[in-house]
């Protein structure tokens, strides 16, 4: 009997090894960059105290944020000519409870857990933003009312990534237009300017 030696058999070994360590790497890859970035959110410096009105670019709502922390906030319809009664109506989190007060019904539901702000209304230091949009922000003059510890610009000057104007601050503080289809009118940091440098 003649022994036959193929090359076939050592080729579908390497390659199916080879397949298997590549998915093997690009899971932990993914696995490390999905750890890296939620443990790099949660590690963002946070916003200082601040209030923020805003509405929405669609409707008529005027809303205020009251933010103590990622964790502990209040948002608040303040104004809304199409629903008056609607007025007071909240959503709030703080110590580990995410609570909604209808103020139409009067109801109030709480349950436990926690809720972080919707991208944008978030805190994003300004070197990742940076970072994000792979560009250097264009400086532009806003519609909005900043005032950080009492110290207030109408018509701030801010910086513009692509669609979003943050203030001139380290912590990434939103003042412009774009930012998950809002319209900042006015934003009071209780804490003084970290400025970027810039």
């Amino acid at each position: 009997m003649i022994a036959r030696f193929s090359a076939i058999p050592r080729l579908e070994k390497f390659a199916i090894g080879f397949a298997v360590s590549l998915a093997l790497f690009l899971a932990a890859g993914a696995a490390f960059l999905y750890w890296y970035w939620s443990s790099y959110i949660e590690d963002y410096q946070d916003w200082p105290p601040l209030t923020m009105t805003y509405s929405e670019t669609s409707g008529a709502t005027v809303y205020r944020l009251t933010h103590r922390t990622k964790t502990d906030w209040r948002e608040e319809i303040i104004q809304d000519p199409l629903m008056p009664t609607m007025v007071g109506s909240y959503h709030e989190v703080g110590d580990g409870q995410v609570s909604f007060f209808n103020a139409e019904t009067g109801e109030l539901e709480t349950s436990p857990g926690s809720f972080i702000l919707p991208w944008g209304m978030h805190p994003v230091p300004f070197a990742v933003l940076k970072v994000s949009y792979l560009d250097m922000p264009t400086r532009v003059r806003t519609d909005t009312r900043l005032c950080f510890e009492g110290k207030c610009e109408d018509n701030a000057w801010g910086w513009r990534f692509d669609d979003h104007i943050y203030a001139d601050d380290l912590r990434g503080i939103p003042i412009g237009d774009g930012i998950d289809s809002i319209a900042i009118t006015e934003v009071l940091v209780h804490a003084p300017q970290e400025p970027t440098g810039k």
